[in-house]
């Protein structure tokens, strides 16, 4: 298939010279002879063309009026520009708009040439589709993969090899992570095959915690209304296999205490049961909490014993903003899921360049987060694509949903543009924080420094406020 470029130049022989000189590269080239005919041309097409060639002098705009019109259509479009004036003024006009260089009228048709095929490249690079077909899946991935896990980080690796420590452990061991993150993939790595994993989620007794113990001791018959037979609670059933305990930072303190008495002895009585036997246990503990777990203890909310009874093993689940080199593996997989029961006419791919967008968002609720943003994006998007400007509605969409005083007496294009202004603000301060200089900061989002600089001052933020010391 041809690349596509799109040429705003008012002189129908320098077309002629652009269309030759790409005559054999497999590039089609289409003229627009002023601005408005230029716009009118690219809202018909916006994803499609390598880059887009604006002459600095039309007979209706300046270029970079031109330029700045199509971006915001498009925001990720590469552009050139043509034109025989490099006047200190001209040249500052055409580098604010972020152009990927210039083409010299009057330069040599190989340096042209190269210059064009270039940006194509890089446009052809950036606009790849995501494919299992065409995906090399490295050693950490496969390692990962087997245990349960998708992704290729660093980060994950070196969680693995602490899950195959801890897996042949008999010590209890403390799953620490964010919501979304993935603890319960962890508490199942670290569950030897030969054996079963009881789960008990214990936010389930924020509000009942009188049913705790019926629960995992189990009851005798009679012991309370309902309790029309003898029953066997959790513990029983994890005798010699792995007891989970999800969410234990939601157990209110009582319920922490009674928990703690019964760790400390691992025996037990079912509820109603007034013989004076009790029954031993012996199970492996897993447990799982937030990452505020350590300040819910100083605000003695959480049981410092019970945490010291848990945490003979941790395991911190990373954030996925902490591997962004993650999102590739898990968008193809969710995507793979996506199109397995499509028509071959109905399956969706997503472009790298949209990952490239989606790698620099934070996730605050993390694979959980993506899974929703991926699947709502195939689902919703018309194309056969998924492009950076689908990732950007969604994000706008989504803030918007979650953030409803946003709304409040404006209309709703309006409302659109503040909830895109203040997503992209505490975008870019997140950032910065996470960096010394300007210039890191713009390496990590993956913006030229002077686009950085450009939106910094558009949205009045002063970075030596944020910037590491």
């Amino acid at each position: 298939m041809n690349s596509k470029i799109l040429l705003i130049e008012d002189d129908e022989s320098f077309f002629d010279c652009i269309s030759l000189l790409l005559k054999n590269s497999l590039v089609d080239v289409v003229w627009a002879e002023n601005g408005a005919k230029g716009i009118q041309i690219y809202k018909q097409d916006p994803q499609n063309f390598s880059t887009v060639i604006i002459d600095y002098i039309l007979p209706d705009l300046k270029g970079t009026e031109v330029c700045r019109h199509l971006r915001k259509i498009n925001p990720d479009q590469e552009f050139l520009f043509a034109s025989g004036h490099f006047e200190l003024e001209y040249l500052t006009d055409q580098l604010e708009t972020g152009s990927a260089g210039f083409l010299k009228k009057g330069s040599s048709i190989s340096e042209m040439k190269n210059k064009i095929l270039q940006v194509i490249e890089k446009f052809n690079q950036k606009n790849r589709l995501l494919s299992s077909k065409t995906y090399t899946p490295t050693e950490s991935e496969i390692l990962l993969k087997q245990n349960g896990f998708i992704g290729r980080s660093s980060i994950m690796a070196s969680m693995l090899k602490e899950i195959e420590s801890a897996r042949l452990s008999k010590y209890p061991t403390l799953i620490i992570g964010e919501t979304g993150s993935g603890k319960e993939l962890v508490a199942k790595a670290l569950t030897e095959k030969d054996k079963k994993i009881i789960s008990i989620n214990c936010a389930s007794f924020c509000q009942r915690e009188n049913l705790l113990e019926s629960e995992l001791f189990g009851y005798v018959k009679g012991a309370f209304t309902g309790a029309n037979a003898d029953t066997v609670g959790l513990v029983t059933k994890a005798h010699n296999q792995v007891l989970f305990l999800d969410e234990l930072h939601q157990l209110p303190l009582s319920a922490q205490a009674k928990l703690l008495r019964f760790l400390q002895e691992m025996k037990f009585r079912r509820v109603g049961d007034n013989s004076e036997t009790e029954t031993k246990v012996n199970f492996k503990l897993v447990a799982a909490v937030q990452p505020d777990v350590r300040e819910r203890m100083r605000d003695k909310t959480f049981l410092t014993d019970l945490f010291e009874r848990v945490s003979t093993l941790t395991i911190n689940v990373p954030p996925l903003r902490d591997r962004a080199e993650d999102i590739e593996p898990l968008v193809m997989s969710i995507q793979d899921e996506f199109n397995l029961t499509k028509n071959q006419k109905d399956k969706k791919q997503f472009k790298l360049s949209t990952l490239n967008e989606m790698k620099k968002y934070l996730w605050p609720t993390n694979i959980r987060g993506l899974q929703n943003a991926v699947r709502q994006m195939m689902t919703i998007c018309e194309g056969d694509t998924i492009n950076p400007i689908d990732f950007k509605n969604y994000l706008t969409k989504s803030h918007i949903q979650s953030e409803p005083s946003i709304l409040e007496g404006s209309e709703s294009s309006l409302s659109h543009e503040r909830a895109l202004r203040d997503f992209e603000i505490k975008h870019l301060v997140a950032f910065l924080k996470k960096s010394k200089t300007r210039s890191e900061a713009a390496v990590r989002l993956g913006l030229p420094l002077t686009t950085l600089i450009r939106k910094l001052t558009a949205f009045d933020i002063d970075p030596s406020m944020y910037l590491q010391a």
